[in-house]
């Protein structure tokens, strides 16, 4: 690696023409939201209120450290780390100068130079023109509304922090402005770390993240890969990767690489996401057959699955039905065979929707009785690898069917105290009503619980222990299948405990009317007792067998 320097540089000495800024492609999008772009500002402006008349003698205020990739006599400089400070600075410096027409001489040099196209910082390629509109003319951020139609997260969040930004400044007098604007200028500090090779981006920026900077694993390689392009296609690819890395949000996306590796090394990983990727499939060696071929492609298919929004020629709303279960399911092992399955080209609409429906009776005789990962790793990794192979769909239908051991504990978990298992038991009861229901409901987990109709435990004078005397019995019972539903998240716990007439009129259904089947069936009973539970878990057991083919 070149030998690098390091000196304190203020933000004006940064924010001349002796720099031009740039983004380089392997950097993530702008990040930083209105807490740590507040935090800044809120930091700036008590320590230039407390700084005495004399700027020149106010304490400095230490913004960190950027490293930047500069050649001798040139002023472009790649910022490999800092660009987040750099960003909201400008951001700051921006919304500032157009609050008060008289810093407009004292702040628009340091934001965008006169008569020239490109001020001392360029974003990404896909900010460039926004940034440049809203934050580097003049007057640009007085348009800026919550009302803006953005086009991705990075440049949303840009307007959040110069919203939040003018709104604050806003409540501070003209001299305030000025004073804090002075100071921002001479005596915010930051330490500029240089190296002069171009080709020791990627050096740099890894011995960064070895030492702890908040960087992704993913950042990481897209860096040697795109950095292994040639430079005229880089900026291509690197918006593909970027606007899919947008398109699936940083957790799905991290996850997508999780899948790849397993699909291409089925098995239990036994080193780091990215160094298997690296060790499996070489991506540098084609950089752009990786990103094309299979992250792109990939990616695709991920995003209809955990989208359950499936794209094909024919049954594409069948294939939608089948997924949505599967997404409830909380972990994501049957996503990485169902990736290998939908990219392989020569798979009909019918070869899809057995094979999704062979897919979820594995998926939830897994998830029923709580199968370990490595268990859920052999399986899938074997259906994998049998994808790969082009093994027929029959082939991989008979693969997913659960075996007779499956059968026998999902059975014997089903018609016991489901209640107990709480990882399951609502998951269950929501795959049961879609299934009564059979109208494609969309059920927002986070706002439907399980309710019991025999309460766990009734007052001691109360119907419900006169009709269930026996404790231990209808304890037993309480737990069970047959006498749990689905109800709206309830406001009121207390009211579980109703009689069995009260708890319908007023707890089970509003007006009679309630958005789950499984509720609406037990409304239509005249009495709740043993019998009526039993019935009604005979009913939900056979359901949840013929589903599942347990």
């Amino acid at each position: 690696m070149a030998s690098l320097t390091a000196r304190e540089r203020t933000l004006s000495q940064l924010f001349t023409k002796s720099y031009r800024f740039r983004i380089p492609y392997f950097q993530r999008p702008y990040a930083w939201t209105e807490e740590e772009a507040g935090t800044l500002l809120s930091d700036l402006s008590t320590a230039a209120a407390n700084a005495p008349q004399d700027m020149s003698q106010a304490s400095p205020y230490f913004l960190g450290s950027i490293v930047i990739v500069q050649s001798p006599g040139q002023a472009e400089a790649s910022v490999v780390d800092g660009q987040q400070r750099l960003t909201t600075a400008t951001i700051l410096l921006s919304v500032m100068r157009d609050l008060d027409i008289a810093l407009l001489a004292r702040l628009q040099p340091h934001i965008l130079f006169s008569g020239e196209n490109s001020g001392p910082l360029t974003p990404r390629a896909a900010d460039v023109e926004f940034f440049r509109d809203h934050f580097q003319k003049p007057q640009g951020t007085k348009a800026l509304t919550e009302a803006d139609m953005l086009a991705n997260p990075a440049q949303e969040k840009m307007v959040a922090n110069a919203l939040h930004m003018r709104h604050e400044l806003e409540m501070m007098t003209p001299a305030e402005r000025k004073r804090l604007a002075d100071f921002i200028l001479e005596r915010c500090i930051l330490v500029e770390v240089k190296t002069a090779d171009e080709n020791g981006a990627y050096q740099v920026f890894e011995v960064m993240n070895s030492r702890g900077l908040d960087l992704k694993e993913t950042d990481v390689l897209k860096a040697e890969l795109i950095g292994a392009m040639p430079s005229d296609i880089q900026s291509i690819y690197a918006d593909h990767w970027e606007d899919l890395e947008a398109a699936l949000g940083d957790e799905a996306f991290f996850n997508l690489f999780g899948h790849i590796r397993m699909i291409h090394r089925p098995g239990k990983a036994s080193k780091s996401m990215i160094a298997e990727v690296r060790e499996t499939m070489d991506p540098v060696s084609d950089p752009q057959g990786f990103i094309e071929k299979t992250l792109l492609a990939y990616g695709r298919v991920f995003q209809e699955l955990i989208t359950s929004n499936m794209r094909m020629p024919s049954r594409s709303e069948d294939a939608n039905r089948l997924l949505r279960p599967l997404n409830r399911l909380t972990n994501r092992d049957w996503v990485a065979p169902a990736i290998a399955f939908f990219v392989q080209t020569n798979r009909n609409a019918d070869d899809a929707i057995a094979f999704l429906r062979a897919l979820e009776r594995m998926a939830y005789a897994l998830f029923i009785q709580s199968a370990q990962p490595n268990m859920r790793t052999q399986r899938y990794g074997d259906l994998i690898k049998a994808i790969r192979k082009d093994a027929s769909v029959a082939e991989l239908c008979d693969m997913l069917e659960p075996s007779h051991n499956d059968k026998k504990t999902c059975r014997s978990v089903l018609d016991g105290p489901i209640y107990t298992k709480e990882h399951i038991r609502r998951i269950v009861l929501i795959r049961l009503d879609e299934r009564l229901s059979d109208r494609g409901m969309d059920y927002d987990l986070s706002s439907v619980t399980v309710e019991h109709v025999l309460p766990q435990n009734p007052p001691p004078n109360s119907s419900w222990v006169r009709l269930f005397p026996d404790k231990r019995r209808r304890e037993k019972l309480a737990s069970r299948l047959g006498n749990l539903t689905l109800l709206p998240k309830r406001t009121n716990n207390k009211a579980g405990n109703y009689d069995f007439e009260t708890k319908k009129s007023r707890y089970l259904a509003k007006g009679g009317v309630t958005p789950f089947a499984l509720t609406s069936q037990i409304l239509l009973e005249p009495v709740w007792n043993e019998d009526a539970i039993t019935r009604r878990q005979t009913k939900l057991f056979d359901l949840a067998c013929e589903t599942w083919g347990f």
